[in-house]
């Protein structure tokens, strides 16, 4: 199980590569470009996975792994569609064509509506639990967290009176379900420090011009 664990956890950031891949078109990227874009949407992906999978009921290693192997095999079905479309020739003025201009308005749209949400939701959440004490971790990360691991409903009952983001408790209770208890679940946060590292790197080599 530890190892389609791995699997299943590692699935998200080959799609994201394929993805980046796919759309850079013949246009020359940087590297340290590719791999922020690429790590933070597999990070996105993973945690969208874990979410959708929590919500409906069914969050287990084999059905993140199985809905990742669906994932990827779109991804590659797509990644050859994109091969047949650049090798074929470009009609004229291609590089300007309005429906790329559209799909720039529609993600930037989208993206701020999801920060909207989420920065929605933690000032809600915020406001209900503003007033923790103790330890934050024995308040409201790791019982949340435990509770998801065991199969509980985030629509039921919380484990403690205290909201949590959920973002990071779904990572936890992900790396709890391979050995049951809570010894690898420090490193969740390896992937939001790697995200740290790329960006840092991709900022730098668009400010500079040199490889970060």
């Amino acid at each position: 199980m530890t190892a389609i664990f791995i699997l299943a956890t590692a699935l998200p950031f080959f799609i994201a590569s394929r993805v980046v891949l796919s759309g850079r078109g013949a246009s020359p990227v940087p590297q340290d470009r590719e791999r922020f874009e690429a790590l933070v949407l597999g990070t996105g992906g993973l945690s969208a996975i874990l979410h959708v999978l929590l919500f409906s009921g069914y969050l287990s290693i084999p059905a993140v792994a199985a809905t990742g192997a669906v994932g990827a095999v779109l991804a590659w079905r797509g990644r050859r569609g994109s091969a047949r479309s650049m090798a074929a020739p470009a009609p004229p003025g291609g590089a300007d064509t309005p429906g790329h201009g559209r799909i720039d308005g529609l993600t930037g749209w989208l993206s701020t509506c999801a920060v909207a949400a989420v920065c929605g939701v933690w000032f809600v959440w915020s406001a209900a639990s503003r007033e923790v004490s103790g330890t934050d971790a024995a308040h409201y990360h790791i019982p949340h967290a435990v509770n998801y691991a065991l199969g509980a409903s985030p629509w039921g009952p919380m484990p403690t009176p205290h909201g949590y983001p959920m973002g990071a408790g779904v990572f936890f209770a992900w790396f709890i379900l391979p050995f049951g208890d809570a010894f690898i679940v420090d490193a969740s946060m390896v992937l939001w420090y790697a995200v740290l590292v790329v960006a840092l790197a991709s900022l730098f080599c668009t400010l500079t011009g040199l490889p970060g």
